[in-house]
């Protein structure tokens, strides 16, 4: 009895504690701005960020309802029909990029993968260059990072112009450490940088903004994805052939599949245009 009236009170001391953070993320929601309440502390202050998350682990029991209720009703999407590659411009061939990665590159909710984001930069790529672009997905819904370094001989040893990975929402879901997290990531990243010219992370995205997830839910995982991406972005400054894109900021309901989890065809093809424009590629 004493330990659920601590549990109890140190859970209505966390809530009294997050207060501001929360009134934040329903803040930013409300006026629409382009970076979240989460993006703004990990640009900013970090610690505060991960603080933020030790105050919230009182109220994992919830958390965890939800998570399991939400689960159970979500709809099921099928990933992207076949093929997942082909070739863009009537050249002969001279840009190869390749897609690794989770449910992103697997185009789940997506009707034919010639709309997921790898199909959408090839696209981009050949519209800016001129040059044909021959683009192949390697995306397996449901991965983690250690699940890519298990399978990452499925990326040719040499010949890629542009490696685009897409990484992070399973590792928040099933809380892979930090620790875990950072390791895997320096060693993808080595494997990666020797197999292509240039690499690039797709950020984490805001998981507090997803329609699907509920409140507190959706903060809860929102702040986790706000932390691996902080070190994600770390782990990439460093290299000068090394990317980290943000997609961050309050979707619109056209920016989301019909599940309210993954990206439509209009978010992939505006998210390529960005990594295209950033990279100017001749």
């Amino acid at each position: 009895m004493s330990l659920t009236k601590n549990m109890s009170k140190f859970s209505g001391f966390a809530l009294q504690v997050l207060r501001p953070t929360l009134g934040c993320v329903f803040l930013s929601k409300a006026i629409g701005r382009d970076k979240t309440a989460f993006t703004v502390m990990r640009e900013r202050n970090h610690t505060l960020l991960h603080l933020t998350w030790f105050l919230s682990l009182p109220l994992f029991p919830i958390f965890l309802l939800q998570a399991l209720l939400t689960k159970r009703k979500a709809r099921k999407l099928p990933d992207a029909s076949p093929p997942h590659s082909g070739v863009f411009g009537a050249k002969k061939v001279s840009f190869q990029l390749v897609g690794f990665g989770d449910s992103v590159i697997a185009g789940t909710g997506l009707s034919k993968a010639k709309q997921s984001l790898t199909a959408k930069i090839g696209q981009a790529v050949q519209k800016k260059t001129g040059q044909s672009v021959k683009w192949l997905s390697k995306g397996t819904n449901g991965d983690k990072l250690s699940d890519l370094l298990a399978r990452v001989d499925d990326i040719a040893s040499a010949g890629n112009n542009l490696i685009v990975v897409s990484v992070g929402v399973n590792d928040v879901t099933r809380l892979t450490s930090i620790r875990e997290w950072r390791k895997n990531l320096g060693v993808l990243i080595n494997i990666l940088r020797s197999r292509c010219d240039r690499l690039v992370f797709v950020g984490l995205p805001s998981m507090e903004t997803f329609p699907l997830l509920p409140f507190p839910l959706c903060w809860f995982l929102g702040v986790r994805a706000a932390m691996l991406n902080f070190w994600l972005e770390r782990e990439t400054e460093i290299f000068s052939d090394v990317f980290h894109f943000d997609y961050q900021g309050n979707p619109t309901p056209s920016d989301m599949a019909a599940d309210g989890y993954h990206p439509s065809e209009s978010a992939c093809e505006n998210f390529a245009k960005i990594i295209v424009d950033f990279l100017e590629l001749d």
